[in-house]
């Protein structure tokens, strides 16, 4: 009898040892069930995160395009203005000169017509 209850003793201690590693399991698999919802949680968050940004890329991406292309639109109009105030400018130019060369020719008949007019008044004169 002595020999069961040695062994009975012994099958306890075992029982007891089983025990313990199932509650130490089951602790484990409450652990891994808490940290698995932690992390599903945070993928989520993740993902509505990068979306929210990836979206936000491509409204920024549009954005971009069309100030490009209106920077392009007004490039393109600087330059003809620009064209347009360069030929004005040539065209003032060359007006200044036909100006000058205007002065300088009616200048030259009026010295002409001088001349001319006192040559006939000494001609009158001595005649």
């Amino acid at each position: 009898m002595r020999d069961l209850n040695v062994k009975l003793a012994a099958k306890d201690s075992q029982l007891e040892e089983k025990e313990r590693e199932l509650r130490k399991t089951e602790e484990m698999f409450k652990e891994y069930g808490a940290w698995r919802q932690k992390l599903e949680t945070i993928e989520t968050k993740m993902r509505e995160e990068a979306e929210h940004w990836k979206a936000a890329a491509e409204k920024l991406q549009r954005e971009n395009t069309k100030l490009q292309k209106e920077a392009l639109k007004m490039t393109q109009e600087i330059m003809e203005r620009v064209k347009l105030l360069k030929s004005k400018d040539e065209t003032i130019s060359k007006l200044q000169q036909l100006q000058t060369v205007e002065e300088a020719i009616c200048q030259s008949c009026k010295n002409s017509l001088e001349e001319s007019f006192i040559a006939s008044a000494r001609n009158t004169m001595q005649g």
